[in-house]
Protein backbone atom coordinates (compact mmCIF):
# COMPACT_ATOMS: atom_id res chain seq x y z
CA UNK A 1 0.00 0.00 0.00
CA UNK A 2 1.40 3.41 -0.92
CA UNK A 3 1.72 6.22 1.62
CA UNK A 4 -0.88 8.17 -0.34
CA UNK A 5 -3.37 5.27 -0.25
CA UNK A 6 -2.75 4.72 3.46
CA UNK A 7 -3.29 8.42 4.18
CA UNK A 8 -6.60 8.33 2.29
CA UNK A 9 -7.76 5.30 4.31
CA UNK A 10 -6.71 6.93 7.60
CA UNK A 11 -8.34 10.27 6.73
CA UNK A 12 -11.62 8.52 5.88
CA UNK A 13 -11.34 6.46 9.06
CA UNK A 14 -10.89 9.61 11.14
CA UNK A 15 -14.10 10.99 9.65
CA UNK A 16 -15.79 7.69 10.59
CA UNK A 17 -14.54 8.06 14.18
CA UNK A 18 -15.47 11.72 14.49
CA UNK A 19 -18.97 11.13 13.13
CA UNK A 20 -19.63 8.15 15.35
CA UNK A 21 -19.69 5.83 12.34
CA UNK A 22 -22.23 7.93 10.36
CA UNK A 23 -19.79 9.23 7.75
CA UNK A 24 -16.82 7.73 6.00
CA UNK A 25 -15.79 4.08 6.10
CA UNK A 26 -14.14 2.32 9.00
CA UNK A 27 -10.53 1.53 8.05
CA UNK A 28 -10.28 -1.93 6.54
CA UNK A 29 -6.59 -2.73 6.34
CA UNK A 30 -7.09 -6.46 6.58
CA UNK A 31 -4.16 -8.24 4.95
CA UNK A 32 -2.50 -4.95 3.98
CA UNK A 33 1.28 -4.75 3.72
CA UNK A 34 2.10 -1.98 6.18
CA UNK A 35 5.64 -3.09 6.90
CA UNK A 36 7.80 -0.19 8.06
CA UNK A 37 4.79 2.15 7.92
CA UNK A 38 4.91 5.34 9.97
CA UNK A 39 1.75 5.04 12.04
CA UNK A 40 2.92 6.88 15.15
CA UNK A 41 0.05 8.65 16.91
CA UNK A 42 -2.42 7.26 14.35
CA UNK A 43 -6.03 6.99 15.49
CA UNK A 44 -6.82 3.39 14.59
CA UNK A 45 -9.72 2.89 17.01
CA UNK A 46 -11.97 0.17 15.64
CA UNK A 47 -9.83 -0.38 12.53
CA UNK A 48 -9.66 -3.81 10.90
CA UNK A 49 -5.98 -4.75 10.83
CA UNK A 50 -6.52 -8.50 10.84
CA UNK A 51 -3.79 -10.29 8.97
CA UNK A 52 -1.98 -7.03 8.19
CA UNK A 53 1.80 -7.10 7.92
CA UNK A 54 2.91 -4.47 10.43
CA UNK A 55 6.48 -5.75 10.77
CA UNK A 56 8.80 -2.86 11.45
CA UNK A 57 5.92 -0.38 11.61
CA UNK A 58 6.09 2.51 14.05
CA UNK A 59 2.91 2.38 16.14
CA UNK A 60 4.24 4.58 18.98
CA UNK A 61 1.33 6.40 20.54
CA UNK A 62 -1.20 4.87 18.14
CA UNK A 63 -4.66 4.36 19.58
CA UNK A 64 -5.67 0.77 18.82
CA UNK A 65 -8.71 0.63 21.08
CA UNK A 66 -11.16 -1.93 19.69
CA UNK A 67 -8.93 -2.53 16.64
CA UNK A 68 -8.91 -6.05 15.21
CA UNK A 69 -5.28 -7.20 15.26
CA UNK A 70 -6.01 -10.90 14.89
CA UNK A 71 -3.27 -12.65 12.91
CA UNK A 72 -1.48 -9.33 12.32
CA UNK A 73 2.28 -9.65 11.90
CA UNK A 74 3.97 -7.29 14.32
CA UNK A 75 7.49 -8.69 14.36
CA UNK A 76 9.91 -5.82 14.80
CA UNK A 77 7.16 -3.24 15.08
CA UNK A 78 7.47 -0.47 17.64
CA UNK A 79 4.45 -1.52 19.64
CA UNK A 80 4.35 1.01 22.42
CA UNK A 81 0.70 1.71 21.86
CA UNK A 82 -2.14 3.38 23.67
CA UNK A 83 -5.05 0.98 23.82
CA UNK A 84 -6.97 2.95 26.39
CA UNK A 85 -5.96 4.84 29.52
CA UNK A 86 -2.73 2.87 30.04
CA UNK A 87 0.37 2.65 27.87
CA UNK A 88 1.46 -0.96 27.42
CA UNK A 89 4.41 -2.38 25.52
CA UNK A 90 7.07 -5.04 25.37
CA UNK A 91 10.45 -4.39 26.95
CA UNK A 92 13.67 -6.35 26.85
CA UNK A 93 15.95 -6.39 29.88
CA UNK A 94 19.74 -6.48 29.50
CA UNK A 95 19.73 -10.20 30.33
CA UNK A 96 17.41 -10.82 27.36
CA UNK A 97 14.25 -11.32 29.42
CA UNK A 98 11.14 -10.24 27.56
CA UNK A 99 8.74 -8.26 29.75
CA UNK A 100 5.26 -6.83 29.39
CA UNK A 101 5.21 -3.30 30.74
CA UNK A 102 2.12 -1.44 31.89
CA UNK A 103 2.96 2.05 33.02
CA UNK A 104 6.04 1.63 35.23
CA UNK A 105 5.43 -2.02 36.12
CA UNK A 106 7.41 -4.60 34.15
CA UNK A 107 6.31 -8.25 34.32
CA UNK A 108 8.50 -10.97 32.75
CA UNK A 109 6.36 -12.89 30.25
CA UNK A 110 7.18 -16.13 32.09
CA UNK A 111 5.52 -14.70 35.22
CA UNK A 112 2.48 -13.25 33.45
CA UNK A 113 -0.03 -15.99 34.32
CA UNK A 114 0.86 -15.90 38.01
CA UNK A 115 0.63 -12.08 38.12
CA UNK A 116 -2.68 -11.54 36.25
CA UNK A 117 -4.81 -11.09 39.36
CA UNK A 118 -2.20 -8.84 40.96
CA UNK A 119 -2.28 -6.64 37.84
CA UNK A 120 -6.06 -6.54 37.88
CA UNK A 121 -6.05 -5.50 41.56
CA UNK A 122 -3.29 -2.93 41.07
CA UNK A 123 -5.12 -1.27 38.17
CA UNK A 124 -8.72 -0.38 37.59
CA UNK A 125 -10.57 -3.73 37.71
CA UNK A 126 -13.19 -2.62 35.17
CA UNK A 127 -10.41 -1.61 32.75
CA UNK A 128 -8.69 -4.94 33.32
CA UNK A 129 -11.88 -6.90 32.68
CA UNK A 130 -12.77 -4.88 29.58
CA UNK A 131 -9.36 -4.35 27.96
CA UNK A 132 -6.37 -5.24 30.09
CA UNK A 133 -6.62 -8.99 29.71
CA UNK A 134 -6.85 -8.64 25.93
CA UNK A 135 -3.87 -6.27 25.79
CA UNK A 136 -1.69 -8.51 27.91
CA UNK A 137 -2.74 -11.60 25.97
CA UNK A 138 -1.87 -9.83 22.72
CA UNK A 139 1.52 -8.66 24.01
CA UNK A 140 2.23 -12.10 25.47
CA UNK A 141 1.56 -13.63 22.05
CA UNK A 142 3.85 -11.13 20.35
CA UNK A 143 6.59 -11.79 22.93
CA UNK A 144 6.25 -15.54 22.42
CA UNK A 145 6.54 -15.13 18.62
CA UNK A 146 9.54 -12.83 18.99
CA UNK A 147 11.31 -15.17 21.42
CA UNK A 148 10.64 -18.19 19.19
CA UNK A 149 12.18 -16.41 16.19
CA UNK A 150 15.10 -15.16 18.30
CA UNK A 151 15.77 -18.67 19.58
CA UNK A 152 15.64 -20.02 16.03
CA UNK A 153 18.34 -17.52 15.04
CA UNK A 154 15.95 -15.77 12.67
CA UNK A 155 16.28 -12.50 14.51
CA UNK A 156 19.45 -10.46 14.23
CA UNK A 157 20.52 -9.46 17.73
Amino acid sequence: MTKKDLKAVLDAHLLWIQSGGKEGPRANLSGANLSDAGLSDADLRGANLSGANLSGANLSGADLSDADLSDAGLYGAEITVIFSKYTCHLSWLKDGTTCIRIGCKCIPVAEYEAKKEELADANDRSWWDAEGQYIFGFLKGEATRYDAKKNADEVPL
